[in-house]
């Protein structure tokens, strides 16, 4: 898996995920699994729903496959957490206001896709798998925890499953 650091956008679209792929040169892009660079081509996409803004989107998602080893990765912007129809961004939020000891509401409400099972889905994990990890780096969910979830256990925050996934920086995106 490749996940294509962007700004936090509430609005992701088809259309910005395009926008995404095309300031990639692919072949500049190293392989998460064989560390080889520029073996990359295009393998397919596949359609996958995220939540945003109270409505469920779909997005068509590149994968490609690396000539080398073989292996494919799906490109996902850093917004996406692998496996989640939930944002990166409410999924960390859900973990601020547990560690707060505040409610959900606020979440549901900005984001009415996003009901209590979905919250309780969040914090399982967190308290299961990711309070533990953080604890480990010394960090607080509340802290910038993006690029050291990458760095130390080779996942976006909140990612379950284990498959490598590798962050990079794409040009300016719109």
């Amino acid at each position: 898996m490749i996940t294509v650091f962007v700004d936090n956008c509430n609005t992701f679209s088809q259309k910005n995920y395009d926008i995404l792929i095309d300031s990639i040169a692919l072949n500049m892009l190293k392989c998460p699994h064989c560390e080889h660079s520029g073996t990359f081509t295009v393998h397919g996409y596949y359609c996958r729903k995220l939540k945003v803004c109270g409505s469920i989107i779909s997005l068509r998602i590149m994968r490609v496959v690396c000539s080398e080893c073989g292996h494919t990765h799906a490109i996902l912007p850093s917004t996406i957490v692998p496996y989640s129809q939930i944002r990166y961004e409410e999924q960390k939020e859900i973990c601020e206001h547990y560690e707060a000891k505040s409610g959900y509401d606020d979440i549901m409400s900005e984001n009415p896709c996003i009901d209590e099972s979905d919250v309780a889905y969040v914090l399982r994990n967190y308290r299961k798998i990711w309070k533990k990890k953080l604890v480990s780096l010394m960090i607080s969910v509340s802290d910038d925890i993006l690029q050291p979830c990458f760095d130390n256990f080779k996942r976006q925050f909140m990612q379950i499953k284990f498959t490598i996934n590798a962050l990079i920086r794409a040009n300016h995106i719109t």
